[in-house]
């Protein structure tokens, strides 16, 4: 099921039927609870991975009450009682049977121990279970309790994937691009032979991303940039993605410069300073070609994107050449407006 089917046919549903999103690791199971929580039942979600915890985690603990006890629920559960929410029962099948039976009472009965939760709250579980469970070590759940849930198999599309990465850039242009050219490699459907193997997932490569947004020095050191890769995606798949890295770099032009700098950024970033240099000699021909328009405001725009991601020797570079009498004087005119006050920081911290 793709994740938009499973999103549209969770929103149909009553509040008080149970979900299990089922399926293999890293694909965004748990991400798109919290989006329907977020987006579509506008809910607040209280997470127990269900795996880590104790019975007294879920259950809460005693409290004699006269002569007889009575159970005090937990925190995350008086919560639940007094307001709606989102209540995600994550790795249900890596939890122990006793949690799993208490888990029972509150998806059956939504209650614990007699007490109920708020007639608003929703339940949902993110599973590794189904046809691909013999991929993992888990604990069979009771078909009595699989039967108190809708259960969606979850196999999301690459295009899904794709699209969702490019949504306030949660993936870089550069993973993005390479996995639309070598999608084979955006994860392992198939569990390795050798269990220390690492194979990516679109989790792993969601995390390389996330890395090297925060670190962009990475790309600078070819070494330390392998170093990382083969730590999240393997090392087959980081050979691929440096060879796409070194070759696409090279069939950048002007063009794509002027009108699509953001797509091809992070290419750049991790240019060798002669390729970059030789970036900055395509964007001056297409200023002094009298064939083509002077630059208009987005195409600017671009031109200091690219000025911006530049050290100080390659930023007098460009200057120099997009300001040479052989280009166009607009050109020369409206760049130099641009980049003036950056160009007179970087002499002034030169004295």
């Amino acid at each position: 099921m793709k994740i938009k089917t499973f999103k549209e046919v969770a929103a149909l549903l009553p509040k008080e039927i149970s979900v299990i999103a089922r399926g293999r690791h890293g694909i965004g199971k748990s991400q798109c609870i919290y989006q329907l929580a977020n987006e579509v039942f506008h809910l607040p979600v209280i997470e127990r991975r269900l795996a880590q915890i104790t019975e007294g985690d879920l259950l809460g603990l005693p409290k004699i009450d006269g002569k007889s006890t009575k159970f005090l629920p937990p925190d995350w559960f008086s919560n639940a009682m007094d307001k709606p929410h989102m209540i995600f029962l994550d790795e249900i099948d890596r939890s122990t049977r006793e949690i799993q039976n208490a888990g029972m009472e509150l998806v059956l009965d939504r209650s614990i121990q007699g007490k109920k939760i708020h007639p608003d709250c929703r339940i949902y579980s993110a599973i590794n279970g189904g046809k691909h469970g013999s991929m993992y070590s888990l604990i069979k759940m009771d078909p009595a309790l699989n039967d108190r849930f809708w259960i969606a198999d979850i196999e999301p599309t690459i295009d899904e994937w794709i699209e969702w990465g490019k949504i306030d850039g949660n993936i870089m242009p550069t993973i993005l691009d390479f996995i639309m050219k070598n999608n084979i490699h955006l994860e392992s459907k198939v569990p390795p032979k050798e269990t220390h193997v690492i194979t990516p997932s679109r989790r792993s490569w969601k995390m390389l991303s996330d890395t090297l947004k925060v670190n962009p020095t990475i790309f600078q050191n070819k070494a330390l940039f392998k170093a990382l890769c083969v730590g999240f995606i393997g090392i087959d798949a980081t050979s691929k993605f440096n060879h796409h890295i070194e070759s696409e770099g090279k069939d950048i032009t002007a063009k794509d410069i002027l009108e699509n700098f953001e797509m091809h950024k992070s290419k750049i970033k991790l240019m060798h300073i002669s390729e970059q240099n030789f970036l900055i000699e395509k964007i001056y021909e297409h200023s002094a070609d009298e064939k083509n328009n002077a630059w208009n405001n987005s195409e600017l725009q671009n031109i200091y994107g690219f000025y911006n991601i530049l050290n100080k020797e390659m930023k007098m570079a460009l200057y120099d050449k997009v300001t040479d009498t052989k280009t166009k004087f607009e050109n020369q005119k409206n760049f130099a407006i641009i980049a003036q006050a950056s160009i007179i920081d970087i002499y002034n911290r030169n004295e």
